[in-house]
């Protein structure tokens, strides 16, 4: 994989990146099911995806060759995906696809592989500024056999191929004929909602396709933008809004008190840790300072205290869904032990340790006290500073003396942690804290075959002798995962995907009243 292709899916861990997908059928009980999100998508063209949000609403218009079980939230051919087959063929390097023949666009037009080679290509071309280009590199050529047929040819093999997969194929015959400012300001999908108004700051208004396959239950489907959580939460409970996602914890008892409101919460993708700078702080190179400071973290009660228990303590620089976790391997939380280690460490009592965090970190404050009163309660004095979070990734990629000796952060990802490994763990990785670490030839050589073999098995066996080296030098401290929160009211009913952070499938919504 480039040097390009690495930096370019930081910028998609960075934005958070997380896959969308879409499932149900038509009768339309309740006429609007209304959906409060966060922030403003930067657009609906699934040719310039910017965000996360995008990907969460042009799922919903534009179907993927991939799709996700529904109940497992594992990637593969499922029902809601346009793929009907796939193999893997030429040793690993190329992805035979046969798409369904009975596809059609909200145009009428038929959905065909010169429409999936048309996106992909656009989808690279930099004029289009697609964040997702990142995850698309691995693409050498699309070789087209006839309608329905066409093999994606890899410039070598990769164990992450499904990812190729994540991309809302478009019209090229639309976008040919309306040409690209329309194509953008009027998208056009197969998915089971056709595109209908849009109010800047305000809302995206959606309709259901009739007779679609994965129709919904419902005939409107409206995105309400409410960037405050508050007033996400009091529009539900007045009626104004259906269904909301990413509750604080603290906030769930009142609306558990309504008896209107159901609350739910799913395990998605979540790893926060704290990253040591062994790069440009030598002395966090010192394994005894290292060893102490992970054992000298109360994970559960930081779960407990801060997040009411709507969340898991983390011991593996893996999020709790990903290839290779292993919910076995756990670190005694061991005050005394991590004293003396800090003792016997080259550590300077009453140096202060640089701690550092950014304003998105979820409940940033409260982490970082808790950890800084752990911390001096083993003899390690901390002081910390909070940056705005564009400066915080951007110091994290230049290794930045002003990061500090230790950064909180937090990353999503998903069931395959090769883009993560990728941006983080190689000498060359733009996220590498420890480039120098003495295992650094073994490490590259581990993260760039994990990401070429085939065999699950033999990549797990990668992934193990990878994890034993990051237990081992203390580059990454686990700290935790997070749960999604989400609420409806009882008009509805919804459950949340496994293994995705936002909302998907939304015409899988089930109509109560």
């Amino acid at each position: 994989m480039t040097r390009k292709t690495i930096q370019l899916i930081a910028t998609c861990l960075t934005a958070g990146l997380i896959l969308l997908f879409v499932g149900a059928n038509i009768v339309f009980a309740k006429d609007t099911v209304n959906v409060g999100i966060q922030y403003d998508p930067a657009t609906l063209n699934a040719l310039g995806i910017k965000t996360e949000l995008d990907i969460f609403l042009i799922s919903h218009i534009n179907e993927n060759l991939i799709g996700f079980n529904l109940e497992t939230g594992i990637s593969e051919i499922t029902k809601n995906a346009l793929a009907e087959s796939i193999r893997v063929v030429k040793n690993g390097k190329g992805i035979k696809f046969r798409i369904k023949k009975d596809i059609r666009f909200h145009t009428g037009d038929l959905l065909t592989a010169h429409d999936v080679k048309f996106t992909y290509e656009q989808c690279l071309n930099p004029e289009n500024g697609n964040i997702m280009a990142g995850y698309l590199d691995e693409i050498e050529e699309i070789e087209i056999l006839d309608n329905h047929n066409f093999i994606f040819h890899l410039y070598e093999p990769s164990a992450s191929w499904r990812n190729l997969g994540i991309i809302g194929i478009c019209s090229k015959k639309y976008y040919e004929k309306v040409g690209g400012e329309e194509f953008r300001s009027q998208p056009v999908g197969s998915g089971p909602f056709r595109y209908i108004s849009r109010k800047r700051g305000e809302s995206v208004t959606l309709e259901a396709v009739e007779d679609h396959r994965m129709g919904p239950e419902f005939k409107t489907l409206n995105f309400k933008v409410v960037p405050d959580e508050i007033k996400r939460i009091e529009m539900l409970e007045s009626g104004e809004l259906d269904l909301i996602s990413h509750i604080q914890p603290s906030n769930v008892e009142r609306l558990k008190k309504k008896a209107h409101i159901k609350v739910k919460s799913a395990i998605v993708p979540s790893l926060h840790a704290l990253s040591l700078k062994q790069d440009t702080y030598p002395i966090m190179r010192d394994n005894k300072l290292g060893q102490a400071i992970m054992m000298g973290i109360n994970r559960q009660e930081l779960v407990d205290n801060i997040f009411l228990g709507e969340g898991y303590p983390l011991y593996m620089y893996t999020n709790k869904i990903e290839l290779g976790y292993d919910p076995k391997y756990s670190v005694e939380f061991n005050p005394s032990k991590a004293r003396e280690l800090v003792n016997q460490s080259s550590y300077k009592p009453d140096t202060p340790l640089i701690l550092t965090y950014h304003s998105g970190f979820p409940n940033a404050k409260q982490v970082v006290s808790a950890i800084q009163k752990y911390l001096q309660d083993i003899g390690i004095t901390v002081k910390t500073y909070e940056f705005d979070t564009k400066v915080f990734y951007t110091y994290a990629r230049t290794k930045d003396k002003r990061l500090g000796h230790l950064a909180v952060y937090g990353m999503g990802g998903g069931r395959d942690p090769n883009l993560r490994l990728l941006v983080t763990l190689p000498s060359d990785g733009p996220y590498n804290s420890y480039s120098e670490r003495p295992r650094q030839k073994e490490m590259d050589a581990l993260v760039y075959a994990q990401g070429k073999e085939m065999n699950q098995k033999k990549r797990l066996l990668i992934l193990k002798k990878l994890h034993r080296i990051l237990q081992s030098d203390y580059t990454y401290i686990p700290l935790f995962g997070l749960n999604v929160i989400y609420a409806m009211n009882d008009s509805v009913d919804y459950e949340w995907l496994q293994g995705v952070s936002n909302f998907s499938q939304l015409n899988s919504i089930k109509i109560l009243k």
